[in-house]
């Protein structure tokens, strides 16, 4: 007959013995369960074998728990960048202002490494320079619609919602629909 044993959670109540056996939670058969039913100690923050501090990773971004945080999100947790901006500048980062990772590493949260963009639309922008400056190395350079190979604006037409293209690469597209109207038509 195995030993009556109290509960783990400190509460001084006998548990009691295992109907059946449980493998993945550690239960056998006829042998006391570690806790009084309902009793079980939930494994939070530091008793967690898996607690890294509070620190975790969402969409490739490092994250910190941080519930009276002003921009926490509904789980309490902050972007990580956030936080070291905002104690580098000594202020809260106010709300349309978004940080820029220089080296697109979403996870080298280095004070050198982040630069505080004014809007989202400056953001997109220093990463459109940064694409052009990569693929051309002419950061003021745009891509054409239609070929896509990278110009100085004063060579293409830049039309603001329709993006920027060749004169010859549109002409050519142009014929290209129209030859493809005809075959249809006929």
């Amino acid at each position: 007959m195995p030993a009556v044993k109290l509960c783990e959670c400190g509460c001084g109540k006998p548990t009691r013995l295992a109907q059946r056996s449980c493998p993945r939670r550690g239960v056998v058969r006829g042998q006391p369960h570690r806790f009084a039913k309902g009793h079980h100690l939930p494994q939070v923050r530091e008793r967690n074998p898996h607690w890294r501090g509070g620190r975790s990773v969402i969409h490739g971004y490092p994250v910190v728990r941080a519930p009276a945080h002003d921009r926490a999100a509904p789980h309490g947790c902050v972007f990580e960048h956030i936080l070291i901006v905002e104690k580098a500048m000594g202020k809260p980062l106010r709300r349309p202002a978004e940080v820029h990772h220089v080296d697109e590493s979403r996870t080298n949260n280095a004070p050198t490494n982040l630069v505080v963009c004014e809007n989202s639309a400056y953001h997109k922008l220093l990463h459109q320079r940064q694409r052009a400056f990569d693929a051309c190395g002419n950061a003021s350079w745009r891509p054409c619609k239609f070929c896509h190979q990278y110009d100085a604006p004063d060579n293409l037409v830049v039309r603001s919602p329709h993006g920027c293209y060749h004169r010859m690469c549109e002409n050519a597209e142009q014929q290209k629909r129209r030859r493809a109207a005809q075959e249809r038509a006929s």
